[in-house]
């Protein structure tokens, strides 16, 4: 900034910069048109909870977007499988990216709107969302074995009130469906990609601290990709 003032901050965004925004939705396979807005990067395309939940596939799965599939066998009487689909993978987004997003993501479960999938016990990322008016409320989770998007909403549109967030109403049915559905699962960690890197870091000088400097208590883990 050249000038910065309690009233006003001036900044120069580049219009490339909101292009990126646009080129990451398709690399994810998310389908709506983007117009060249500033105000696409905070969520003012409306999408699909089942195209919000594939896309959300590329953070689970190493970078690698896996397309819905309504029909997994089909098998006779005699129970033999006669039809079977395969998983249709792309790639989406490097492997570091994918894990950098899983690792921001678990934070939301770990200390910020969906702690309540805590009582999982095992590593969950996901992201809770609600929209202007509390019109829409939403929740989509993940392990490296599943993803799993809930929604909750009028048919109609319309408010459903305060408490109509993806925290308060959406997140809760996760939580009862995967106390089932990951008994099937291990629980596994996200597997950290060659090229990630960690370390500790002090939240006040933002310098490399070691295993003991006097303020332990003030430091943060934090990684970095490697070029």
């Amino acid at each position: 900034f050249d000038e910065l003032t309690a009233d006003l901050v001036e900044a120069t965004i580049e219009p490339t910069r909101n292009q990126k925004v646009i080129e990451r939705a398709k690399d994810l396979e998310l389908e709506p048109h983007f117009p060249e807005v500033l105000s696409v990067s905070l969520g003012a395309v409306a999408v699909t909870p089942l195209n919000m939940t594939q896309a959300y596939t590329a953070f689970a799965n190493g970078g690698m977007v896996s397309k819905a599939r309504f029909i997994l066998s089909v098998k006779n009487f005699w129970n033999e499988t006669i039809y079977e689909s395969q998983p249709d993978l792309r790639d989406a987004i490097s492997p570091q990216n994918a894990y950098v997003m899983s690792y921001l993501l678990k934070e939301v479960v770990n200390a910020g709107t969906a702690t309540k999938a805590k009582v999982l016990g095992r590593p969950v990322a996901g992201k809770t969302g609600t929209s202007n008016d509390w019109k829409d409320a939403w929740f989509i989770g993940f392990t490296p074995h599943l993803v799993t998007g809930m929604y909750v909403g009028y048919d109609q549109p319309r408010t459903m009130g305060r408490s109509g967030t993806g925290g308060s109403m959406a997140l809760p049915i996760f939580v009862e469906y995967a106390k089932s559905a990951f008994q099937a699962y291990p629980p596994d960690d996200f597997e950290v990609p060659d090229g990630i890197s960690f370390a500790n870091v002090d939240q006040t000088s933002g310098h490399l601290v070691g295993e003991w400097n006097g303020r332990w208590f003030n430091s943060i883990r934090a990684w970095k990709v490697e070029r």
